[in-house]
């Protein structure tokens, strides 16, 4: 038997059950789609922070208060929201933070070519009748264009001989206050705290999580005077010297800060973080959550796999007469096998080729809800590779049961 035989034959088995064949199809549909939509999840967070934390560039170091805790705060390459670090009284047990006096040290150590000091607050901000609470952060206005890593959208970055200047983040300057109108805030008056800024400029779109979107940035000095905090900083942003490995200016940095808080390593009460550190730590849990969500979507391919075994026998028992006819007629177990492996085969492909359109349907819905998803070629021939796999275990044992039948049961079958 030719196999483009026993192809046509299986093909001619699954349109004589096509509503039974459509119903074992659709749990296969539902598994795969489920399977790469939740993965693509994972894959586009992952992709999402990548491409943020290499926006800063490879050789920016951010240095966080409060160790650990740090990496969950809102500041940093993930922020631009939440509120300052806790009070510090030098020598006290709760000293996680770093002090701008400590950020002037950090300024002369070698390797070190910019450090942006800067301060965080949230603030009522007011335009004209309109008010709202913004995260309002100081910034050190000559090294903020560096430590920013985003481009303008408009206007220009803060300079040294800005005192009441502000630059807006892209959803602060286009949705907060001018949604509805479109006005141009470029060169207009707002209040921070009720006291007066003039807009100079506003960054372009970071997208996705990022915070620096939905901020306003300030001088630091002039931060420091309207938040009333001269001693602590939110976090330190360090742009390394051309021609320094950035990992070599991290690990001096954390040294002095270390010797600066009288610390051990393991005690550090501070985050020192490179673009790939956080991008290796940000890869590691997405790639647990990509593992978890795969595993809660297997769950329903193994449903779907437990359909194409059900079609199958009950296929092997609706064509037990047939099976005896071909036997007699020549057909040798093997070719049994493969045309109800086939079938189930064919189940699998098309159950997991419409299981992968479903897919993007649902990652483009997804995405129009801000949630940002991935879904790679890599994705799709896994998820048909598996819908496949699934379908030909699942006829195996049908199949098996099929060539076992001797001719003779067969054609007395009814």
């Amino acid at each position: 038997m030719k196999p483009e035989d026993i192809f046509d034959i299986a093909l001619t088995n699954i349109r004589h059950r096509s509503l039974r064949s459509w119903l074992t199809i659709l749990g296969i549909i539902i598994g795969v789609a489920s399977i790469i939509t939740l993965i693509s999840i994972s894959v586009g967070m992952q992709q999402d922070i990548s491409e943020r934390t290499s926006s800063l560039g490879a050789n920016v170091i951010t240095v966080s208060p409060g160790g650990q805790q740090a990496m969950r705060s809102g500041s940093g390459m993930f922020g631009g929201g939440g509120g300052s670090p806790p009070s510090f009284d030098s020598g006290s047990e709760d000293s996680d933070v770093i002090t701008f006096r400590e950020a002037d040290i950090l300024r002369t150590l070698p390797g070190v070519y910019r450090l942006d000091a800067r301060l965080q607050e949230r603030a009522e901000v007011s335009y004209k009748n309109e008010n709202t609470s913004l995260t309002v952060i100081g910034t050190e206005p000559d090294a903020f264009e560096e430590t920013i890593g985003i481009e303008l959208a408009d206007g220009r970055y803060l300079n040294v001989n800005d005192k009441y200047s502000a630059v807006l983040g892209y959803r602060v300057a286009t949705g907060v206050f001018t949604a509805e109108t479109d006005e141009d805030l470029l060169n207009k008056q707002i209040y921070i705290n009720d006291v007066p800024f003039r807009v100079v400029g506003y960054l372009a779109e970071s997208g996705g999580m990022g915070g620096s979107d939905n901020s306003i940035y300030i001088p630091q000095e002039t931060a420091r005077d309207l938040f009333d905090e001269q001693e602590d900083v939110s976090e330190i942003l360090v742009v390394a010297r051309e021609g320094h490995d950035v990992d070599d200016v991290a690990e001096t940095l954390t040294e002095q800060l270390l010797d600066l808080h009288g610390l051990e390593e393991d005690e550090a009460d501070f985050q020192v973080s490179t673009a790939t550190t956080i991008e290796s730590t940000v890869s590691s849990i997405t790639d647990t959550l990509g593992l978890f969500l795969g595993g809660i979507a297997s769950i329903s391919l193994i449903v779907g796999g437990i359909g194409v075994i059900n079609t199958m026998f009950m296929s092997v028992l609706e064509q037990t007469k047939t099976i005896g006819i071909f036997k007699s007629l020549g057909a040798k177990n093997r070719h049994v096998i493969y045309i109800f492996i086939c079938e189930a085969a064919i189940i699998g492909f098309i159950g997991g080729f419409l299981g992968v359109a479903l897919s993007f349907i649902a990652s483009f819905v997804l995405q129009a809800f801000g949630l940002p998803t991935a879904i790679t070629i890599e994705l799709v021939a896994l998820g048909l590779f598996f819908s496949v796999l699934v379908g030909v275990f699942a006829g195996i044992l049908p199949a098996r049961n099929a060539a076992s039948i001797s001719p003779v049961e067969a054609l007395r079958y009814e």
